[in-house]
């Protein structure tokens, strides 16, 4: 299950970048786990971001995106080697680019999804798990799009396929219109020809697509 809930991450302003030990890498915030547990374990602190390598970008984070599978890495239900700074996805700004990238250059809008460590200030992010983000878009937005996304499109296409006629059921969903972003392409609607349900436990709704 993913919760999607993004977060703003960073401080601006900043006039002037804080150079790392040696000249490398940008002093940053982070939220950094180094002992397992709850909320409680999260801890800020200062750390070295460094500079993009070869597929990758550095990214300045807007926002986080905030997900279950984040407190199973900080509970140690999913054990990662600690210390360890969560976060899976995100959104932000380029601002700087590795060798071998093409097509995306400081300044441009990304967001991105499996590139661990989201929880900073500044990222460094595989070139290949971007995704542009288009105008008109909120970057918090961005950042709880893509794991959403993701999860709608392997439930609608691998574990059911869904098919005209079908009606799934979103659980939880509350009372508000239903814009679950995977199911919003154009190959999902045609697939969903039908309304979907919704439900939060209080009241229900159905909402077409």
């Amino acid at each position: 299950p993913t919760g999607g809930t993004a977060r703003s991450a960073g401080r601006s302003g900043r006039d002037h970048p804080i150079r790392g030990p040696g000249g490398r890498g940008i002093l940053g915030d982070a939220i950094q786990v180094e002992t397992h547990g709850g909320p409680e374990v999260l801890r800020l602190v200062e750390r070295p971001a460094p500079d993009p390598g070869a597929g990758e970008l550095a990214v300045e984070v807007t926002a986080a995106g905030v997900n279950f599978i984040d407190t199973y890495h900080r509970s140690g239900l999913y054990e990662l080697p600690l210390p360890v700074t969560p976060g899976l996805e995100g959104s932000g700004t380029v601002v700087g680019v590795g060798g071998s990238v093409r097509g995306v250059g400081p300044g441009d809008r990304v967001a991105w999804s499996g590139a661990l460590g989201s929880y900073r200030e500044r990222h460094l992010v595989p070139a290949a798990a971007i995704l542009p983000v288009p105008d008109g878009m909120d970057l918090p937005d961005a950042a709880a799009l893509p794991l959403q996304g993701m999860t709608a499109h392997y439930l609608a296409v691998d574990t059911f396929p869904l098919s005209p006629g079908d009606r799934p059921t979103v659980r939880t969903a509350g009372l508000r219109r239903i814009s679950t972003p995977g199911l919003r392409t154009p190959p999902f609607r045609r697939r969903l020809t039908a309304s979907i349900s919704a439900s939060n436990g209080v009241a229900s709704s159905s909402d077409a697509i």
